[in-house]
């Protein structure tokens, strides 16, 4: 499967999750803690092998009772501009879950034991929403800020399945009233890495 994702800078949360409550389907509060392991391989194109392992939290309603699941992801990652200039994610993405936390430090030992070493930690918590094939993220991610995210799956990465998708994409990001100069070109591993590399320049 193709993962199709946009991603934008929110100013205004609260106009954005009163439009998604009145016109899509609510998807509970997800709390996402991503670990990302990389490995450096040698030889080949030497390009940086990177696999996150989630821990994710979801909760129902108000009164809901708190889920976890462990889902180890390995993306090869693209971007992809459309006609009119917007910037997309369009990642092959292979993933599994874990069925518990033994099960994720296990799967932890042997990357470590494969080479690879943590490169990154992210959080983010996230209200979601279901809206036909689209699934849209209203987030706050630690250090970065408030975001609006907006993804679909497709069967391939054929340019009318794409283009058809970010359309869809687009006018939702519309209709949440999020102007298209907040769309962010950069992946949050690099915003993260950016902004822990100022730190360190500073100190």
């Amino acid at each position: 499967m193709y993962e199709i994702e946009l991603k934008a800078w929110l100013d205004d949360r609260q106009s954005a999750t009163k439009i998604l409550n009145e016109t899509a389907r609510y998807d509970g509060i997800h709390d996402k803690i991503d670990t990302y392991w990389s490995l450096q391989p040698q030889g080949g194109s030497g390009q940086r092998v990177t696999i996150r392992i989630r821990k994710e939290t979801v909760t129902m309603g108000n009164n809901g009772t708190p889920s976890t699941v462990f889902i180890v992801t390995y993306k090869r990652h693209t971007k992809n501009t459309s006609p009119s200039g917007e910037t997309y994610e369009v990642n092959d993405e292979k993933e599994f879950e874990l069925p518990s936390e033994d099960a994720a430090e296990a799967f932890r030992t042997f990357l470590e034991d494969a080479g690879f070493r943590v490169s990154l930690n992210k959080h983010k918590i996230a209200e979601g929403w279901y809206k036909d094939d689209y699934h849209i993220e209203i987030c706050t991610v630690d250090k970065l800020g408030d975001f609006i995210e907006i993804e679909t799956l497709a069967q391939n990465d054929e340019p009318v399945t794409v283009q058809a998708r970010q359309k869809g994409i687009l006018d939702i990001l519309d209709r949440c009233k999020v102007p298209r100069n907040r769309i962010e070109n950069k992946y949050y591993r690099e915003l993260l890495e950016e902004k822990q590399n100022d730190n360190n320049a500073e100190n």
